[in-house]
């Protein structure tokens, strides 16, 4: 019999501990990469645990996505990556023309390119912050590499990074 997944109430400050801690890439749990040509997104999961409780899991998830051109002519989608800790998204990086920055319940502002979601205890993961010059190459490999770095994930050299 399946155990369900406790759902606690998650703060900013459980957020920022979190990711201070020093983390792992514990296993990949899905990863269709070598199958792109055949698929029409790119999905990479990984299992995250913290370094100093190696054999717990605390149902820290870090995901990748992209989607897969249809056609040469069209713009090449832009890839996404989540980190979701008990299935509820903490931290995200995506780009898009245009998006609203809400703080609070209110619009304050926008933000164009790239920007990163954050967890607030008011807004939850509706946050966001303009990242564009922290965003060095925009392709899936390099937007994992820095997702890792920048949340405090370690990752095994032998790891392919997908792609």
């Amino acid at each position: 019999m399946m155990r369900a997944v406790p759902h606690p109430t998650i703060t900013e400050a459980d957020v920022a501990y979190l990711l201070a801690a020093k983390k792992f890439i514990f296993r990949v749990t899905a990863d269709n990469s070598d199958q792109r040509r055949d698929v029409p997104e790119i999905r990479i999961r990984y299992e995250i645990r913290r370094k100093d409780l190696r054999e717990h899991t605390i149902y820290v998830q870090f995901f990748a996505r992209q989607e897969q051109a249809v056609l040469s002519a069209l713009p090449k989608p832009t890839p996404g990556i989540s980190l979701l800790w008990y299935g509820r998204r903490i931290r995200g990086i995506s780009r898009r023309i245009k998006h609203d920055v809400i703080r609070d319940g209110v619009k304050i502002g926008i933000v164009r390119g790239w920007y990163e979601h954050q967890w607030t205890n008011t807004d939850e993961d509706k946050y966001i912050v303009d990242i564009n010059s922290e965003v060095k190459r925009p392709d899936l490999r390099s937007l994992i590499a820095m997702c890792l770095d920048r949340w405090n994930i370690e990752r095994p050299s032998q790891l392919n990074l997908g792609i």
